[in-house]
């Protein structure tokens, strides 16, 4: 999953009329640590490999303490304070990358 967020990173972040500036990622733990070179790295050792740079700077601050119910507080307090500034023509992506399962009430994010 976290090479999966990886390359999502640098394919919407390479998105014409991405800004850094009004874009926020959020991670329940640190991604950063998971590309020691700043790239993402795609395919078998023996085979010709597919080699994405990291965006950076990417991380805001983490609480590496945090729990998964203040992780998903945080995050709807934030995605409520970015809807509230989009202007007329913008587009809001939400990607949310996890565990999920289906329960009688319909799927289910893990965190």
């Amino acid at each position: 999953m976290v090479s999966d967020f990886g390359a999502w990173a640098f394919l919407l972040s390479n998105m014409r009329g991405y800004s850094a500036e009004r874009s926020k990622w959020n991670t329940i733990r640190p991604i950063n640590p998971s590309f020691p070179d700043g790239s993402i790295v795609f395919g078998d050792a023996g085979c010709d490999r597919l080699v994405l740079p990291f965006p950076t700077p990417f991380e805001a601050e983490l609480d590496p303490s945090i729990s998964a119910r203040n992780f998903r507080t945080d995050c709807s307090v934030s995605l409520q304070s970015m809807a509230q500034q989009l202007q007329p023509g913008d587009k809001l992506i939400l990607l949310l990358i996890g565990h999920g399962s289906f329960e009688a009430d319909g799927f289910c994010l893990l965190i």
